[in-house]
Parts: structure tokens; C-alpha cells; sequence
């Protein structure tokens, strides 16, 4: 649902459609959106290997490989980008190790150590 949600807010005709069908409803909380004024004048490609390359109006980039980003070190706003598009790809549950952003691994239950 976040997803049509998401398209919906930014204006998608066919995510309007789907969204106003649905008789649920669902408050759309504007605040908790990421802003999207690091992602003016960006562009992007995809790879042979099906990986999305994004280059920032400042030069910076980030690359999404699917399950991980990975942004260009030492710039801020590649980094800025790289979150904003982690909250839209993964929710409030992603991580930053460095330059990688990925979803936070789910808890897993414990296996019992045998002795």
C-alpha cells in the first residue's frame, strides 16, 4: 500500500485510481516525507547488469543494486540522496554501513547451541 501511496501523493493517474478505490482509509502523512529538492537535476541509467546509476546535479552518485545503495564517499549529497531514496525503497528500517545503505536485517530467532 505505501507504494501506491507514494505514487499517488506525486500525482500518478493510475495510483489515484487504484488509491480512490480502495474505500479504506488512509491518511497520508506529509510530514514524515523525504524531501526531494537533492534529487533536482538528477539523472539516471541502468547497467548491463540491471543496476540503476543515478548522478546527482552535484556530481555525486549512487548506485541501486536492488537490495543495497551505494553512494559516492565523502559527498554529503550523494549520502542525503542515498537516504532519501533508502526511506522511499525500504521504509524506516534501512542501515548505513559506510557508503551502503540497505535494508536492517530482520530478527532472527535464536538457534539453540548444543553441547
Amino acid at each position: 500500500m505505501n507504494f501506491i501511496v507514494m505514487k499517488a501523493e506525486i500525482g500518478g493517474e493510475a495510483a489515484l485510481i487504484i488509491f480512490r478505490s480502495r474505500n479504506k482509509k488512509t491518511s497520508i502523512d506529509r510530514k514524515n516525507m523525504p524531501q526531494d529538492n537533492v534529487f533536482e537535476g538528477m539523472s539516471s541509467r541502468v547497467d548491463k547488469q540491471g543496476n540503476v546509476l543515478y548522478t546527482l546535479a552535484s556530481g555525486g552518485m549512487i548506485k541501486d543494486m536492488g537490495k543495497d545503495l551505494f553512494f559516492s564517499k565523502h559527498d554529503e549529497a550523494a549520502q542525503e540522496a542515498a537516504e532519501q531514496l533508502a526511506w522511499r525503497k525500504f521504509g524506516r528500517d534501512f542501515v548505513i554501513e559506510g557508503n551502503r545503505v540497505g535494508r536492517k536485517p530482520k530478527a532472527t530467532h535464536l538457534n539453540k547451541v548444543v553441547s
